[in-house]
């Protein structure tokens, strides 16, 4: 549960404490290869956009890096990539989880203010977006 408890902060602290400039950087990214324009990015898209970009590369190699990085991404392991997962991939970590970010993901996720967060608390701040960071027994 550790993990998923950080991944669920991650998630809050990408989504909802991303400075504007940084999230307008990831959303131009996002639907630069997000061709179909749907709000979600296939493998084949991102094959589309490394090609692009890594023209220099083998193909080999390009399909290698593009797997590696779908599976990192697809965090729910839909097939697809949304802008959420995107933004969780994309950012410089060491950059966003700053002491001050923790501490406001922290009370977020202590609704009672009693310095620790339950499972009860987590499955309210969650819902039924636990689902995204695997099973959601966990939450229960």
């Amino acid at each position: 549960m550790d993990q998923k408890l950080q991944q669920a902060a991650l998630t809050y602290i990408v989504c909802q404490l991303l400075p504007k400039e940084e999230n307008d950087r990831l959303k131009a990214s996002f639907q630069a290869l997000d061709r179909d324009s749907d709000g979600k990015i296939t493998k084949e898209e991102l094959l589309f956009g490394f090609k692009k970009i890594y023209s220099h590369l083998k193909d080999e190699n390009i399909q290698k890096e593009v797997d590696m990085a779908f599976a990192r991404a697809d965090i729910d392991g839909d097939g697809c990539i949304d802008f959420s997962e995107w933004q969780i991939s994309c950012v410089n970590k060491d950059q966003i989880l700053k002491k001050e970010r923790l501490a406001e993901a922290f009370k977020h996720f202590d609704k009672d203010g009693d310095g620790k967060i339950s499972a009860k608390e987590i499955k309210k701040v969650l819902g039924s977006g636990g689902k995204k960071f695997g099973n959601d027994n966990i939450w229960k």
